[in-house]
């Protein structure tokens, strides 16, 4: 199916994602390709199965005084799966091409030192719960962070290997934070440079630099919860100590707060209940949003530490727009006004023409990012 599909049907598809149903003439214009080539592949990608036929164009007919057909993509053909394998769960989601999310599940996360493991319960998972959709499904791409396996820091090509050989369909690997950046470009930085910050139970950084993830080229980039400072004697999931998310993930912020309101809980037991943890932790942020200097004073403390991390990476590439994601509710906003002013201060900006933007976390947005690893690839889009 892959080799399938032409270059110039691969730009229909892609502006049909943009832009919705569109009619020939409109693809003409959109895709910069000639009526009949735009004719010719229309039928093709008709034969296909991959777009349909939405009906007529009120508007195109009164103006040409002839009936104009605008053409869609089918919204249940191909289908792709994305897999966003986090510490303790692991979300899968099976989207289309306009990466809206047909079904979804999520399972506890096993791993084994070769991987074996987590393949195997993987593909008894979807085999016995998205078996209705498993004949459309062209492709699976999962985000897993690089340190799960200890014995294989890198250990995506043989997953890769593993998985097709089972599924008789592509499978592409990248890092959690790929997979986010991934949905961010394409959602909110269409053809624009920026960085993705997520912070959950890692730290992660994705780095657009002209038009490309760089991050999943240079690994290290991403890996910035991996730097090793003094003074962390915790053990990480890499196997090493002083990495800066053993202390400064959202557990920092988590746990502060449950101390300063002596709530009856633990992060670690939170963390097998993700909607009272979200609850918890976007309390704090509305608190410090409304006023309460504890709650501030928090996250001035985070944002000092983060921005100590990411002022040097953003005076490097010379890219001034900042997306965070995290567990912090519906808005963040004094967390994003504390964090922007720590990194203006921290890279002397004098024009104050950096941006910084709050999204909530969803566990199927990491997911959906993970199907974009695999479509991107099928319709070959950076």
């Amino acid at each position: 199916m892959l080799d399938l599909l032409t270059d110039y049907e691969k730009k229909i598809i892609s502006t049909l994602v943009r832009n919705g149903s569109l009619t020939k003439r409109e693809l003409s214009e959109y895709c910069g390709i000639s009526w009949g080539t735009v004719v010719h592949n229309i039928t093709s990608l008709l034969d296909k199965k991959m777009i349909v036929c939405a009906g007529t164009d009120i508007q195109g007919k009164q103006k040409l005084g002839k009936t104009a057909y605008t053409y869609t993509l089918n919204p249940a053909f191909p289908l792709f799966l994305g897999i966003d394998v986090e510490y303790s769960i692991t979300t899968i989601v099976v989207v289309n091409q306009r990466n809206e999310i047909i079904f979804k599940d999520k399972l506890p996360t096993q791993v084994d030192d070769n991987c074996s493991r987590f393949c195997d319960i993987l593909y008894d998972t979807i085999k016995n719960k998205f078996s209705k959709y498993l004949d459309n499904i062209r492709g699976m791409g999962i985000g897993i962070p690089r340190w799960l396996f200890r014995k294989g820091t890198q250990p995506y090509e043989l997953i890769e290997d593993v998985l097709k050989d089972k599924f008789s369909f592509p499978v592409k690997c990248q890092d959690n934070v790929a997979a986010l950046t991934h949905l961010k470009q394409f959602e909110h930085f269409h053809g624009e440079d920026f960085i993705a910050l997520s912070i959950r139970e890692g730290i992660g950084l994705g780095i657009v630099y002209n038009n490309t993830l760089i991050s999943s080229k240079m690994p290290w980039f991403s890996q910035i919860g991996h730097i090793r400072i003094d003074g962390i004697d915790s053990e990480c999931i890499c196997g090493k100590s002083g990495c800066i998310e053993t202390e400064f993930n959202q557990k920092y912020i988590i746990t502060r707060y449950i101390a300063l309101r002596n709530l009856e809980t633990t992060y670690d037991s939170l963390r097998a209940d993700f909607p009272k943890l979200t609850r918890i932790i976007s309390n704090l942020f509305q608190d410090a949003y409304e006023g309460d200097k504890d709650c501030q004073n928090i996250i001035n403390d985070y944002c000092h530490i983060i921005s100590t991390i990411l002022a040097p990476i953003i005076i490097s590439f010379g890219i001034p727009s900042l997306l965070v994601t995290g567990n912090f509710g519906e808005t963040a906003n004094y967390f994003v006004s504390a964090l922007k002013n720590e990194l203006t201060w921290k890279i002397n900006s004098q024009e104050n023409n950096l941006k910084v933007i709050y999204t909530p976390l969803l566990r199927e947005g990491f997911a959906r990012g993970a199907s974009l690893i695999i479509m991107n690839h099928f319709f070959e889009r950076k």
